[in-house]
Order: structure tokens, then C-alpha cells, then sequence
């Protein structure tokens, strides 16, 4: 796993969804990975995740 993808894993309160095209790309740095708060907000998203949704920079967001 990428480092950028192994910090998401020490988050606390949140859920991670991964996404990817390929199956076979899930476990590599090409996987994308969203973190959603206990509100359902979008409060993360790896770089993979970005391209793949066609998306900006998604930086967290105020507790």
C-alpha cells in the first residue's frame, strides 16, 4: 500500500470507501480512497480517488 493510502488507515471516526475501475487495482497506489465522517461528509480523498471522480483537491474539512 502507498504511504499517502496507509495514513488513511490510522484515522479515527471515519469510514473509508475504496473505489477503483480495475479490480486488480485495489491494495496498490492506483487504488482511491474517500473518508466519510460519522455525518456522512466527504472529509478526504487520496489523489487516486480524485482522477478517478474527476475531482479538485478534497482537503479535510473543519471538524
Amino acid at each position: 500500500m502507498a504511504v499517502e493510502n496507509s495514513l488513511y488507515s490510522e484515522l479515527v471516526n471515519t469510514q473509508i470507501i475504496s473505489l477503483q475501475h480495475d479490480p486488480c487495482l485495489f491494495g496498490t497506489p492506483l487504488e482511491g480512497l474517500i473518508t466519510i465522517d460519522s455525518q456522512g461528509r466527504i472529509t478526504g480523498a487520496n489523489r487516486a480517488a480524485q482522477r478517478l471522480l474527476g475531482v479538485g483537491l478534497i482537503q479535510p474539512g473543519p471538524g
